[in-house]
């Protein structure tokens, strides 16, 4: 603490070159994972995971043990790349969705929707398919009355994200959400016998989603 350690011009350039040193070292395991790995949770990994000092080496704020399976779990999915996580900002960005999507999950209808997670933080995790605004919101929705456990896996997530786009497609007359789907968006009351009433419902609204772009709104078309 007195800064012995950097008080000449070569002390001070040695602990910078380790740093970068290490930065440029830990960016490689990240982005090599990435590259590496094509589908999330990955049987036999190719690589090694990422550690939380991985990350830390890296400039990388805000993984810790709790969370780190989650992000390492984002880098192994097919849309995310070693391009994608090439650089300390781009691996902080996808840090930062994973964290805004895990904090949402805290089990209660609770967040307003313009603080929910973003189209563009599901497609840095690897999630695809939330391609509208409508999509975004009702995720989003679902995702916060949903608990970290329900979301901590990017299949969890896309599975959400899949049903949540056989929601809006309804809506526009073509293919239907199942009744495993309708019931994992936490919507109650759908059963097989009257579901193809509540798809007939799905497709009486307004093709763009927006009659059903919230939990409130879908559940409502269901139970009218």
């Amino acid at each position: 603490n007195d800064g012995s350690a950097v008080d000449t011009l070569s002390e001070l350039q040695t602990v910078v070159s380790t740093a970068a040193s290490a930065a440029v070292a830990a960016l490689g395991v990240i982005s090599d994972y990435a590259q590496t790995n094509t589908q999330p949770n990955p049987a036999t990994p190719s690589g090694s995971a990422p550690t939380v000092n991985d990350y830390i080496a890296a400039g990388v704020t805000g993984v810790t043990a709790t969370n780190l399976a989650s992000i390492n779990d984002a880098l192994a999915t097919s849309s995310v790349t070693g391009t994608s996580v090439a650089t300390s900002a781009q691996v902080q960005a996808l840090v930062n969705a994973y964290n805004t999507i895990l904090t949402a999950a805290d089990n209660g209808d609770n967040t307003n929707n313009t603080a929910n997670p973003t189209q563009a933080q599901y497609a840095l995790i690897g999630v695809t398919g939330i391609d509208t605004a409508a999509k975004t919101r009702l995720l989003g929705d679902v995702i916060d009355t949903k608990s970290q456990v329900d979301v901590d896996a990017t299949a969890e997530v896309q599975a959400l994200a899949d049903a949540v786009c056989a929601v809006m497609t309804a809506a526009a007359g073509a293919a239907v959400p199942s009744l495993e789907q309708i019931q994992a968006l936490g919507i109650t009351g759908v059963t097989a016998d009257n579901l193809p009433a509540i798809l007939q419902a799905l497709a009486a609204t307004a093709n763009d989603g927006s009659a059903v772009d919230t939990l409130s709104e879908l559940q409502t078309v269901v139970s009218t």
